[in-house]
């Protein structure tokens, strides 16, 4: 009886826990791995490895941004999902935040509300 080849070594392991962090879908990483992406999908979720798609965050683009995003992607050989998730990634981790959106501008501090004096207190009785 011929076993069929094992398609989750620890090789293929790290690299699906890798790509998963850097927002790679189920299916690029079955490609990469030589699986099926309902697969991967199945040993992520009993190995605790969650997928960009899957983790609870929505980004609401517009047209002219959803399509250099589109563009770009497809020149860096990239999902749009995975990279929107190295754009964040590297803002924030070499804090990126003032180059890319420009100095915040300082907000007036809110004057808290007055209490109101009690009845008769300011007409001097």
């Amino acid at each position: 009886m011929r076993r069929r080849p094992l398609v989750f070594t620890a090789k293929a392991m790290a690299t699906m826990r890798r790509m998963a962090r850097e927002g790679h879908s189920p299916a690029e990483i079955a490609e990469a791995i030589g699986s099926t992406p309902s697969s991967v999908s199945y040993v992520g979720n009993r190995y605790g490895i969650s997928f960009g798609e899957n983790d609870g965050m929505l980004i609401r683009l517009g047209k002219g941004a959803r399509l250099a995003l589109t563009e770009e992607a497809a020149r860096r050989n990239h999902s749009v999902p995975r990279l929107i998730t190295v754009l964040l990634n590297v803002i924030a981790r070499d804090d990126l935040f003032v180059a890319v959106l420009g100095r915040p501008r300082k907000r007036k501090p809110r004057s808290a509300p007055q209490p109101s004096a009690p009845a008769g207190a300011c007409d001097g009785r």
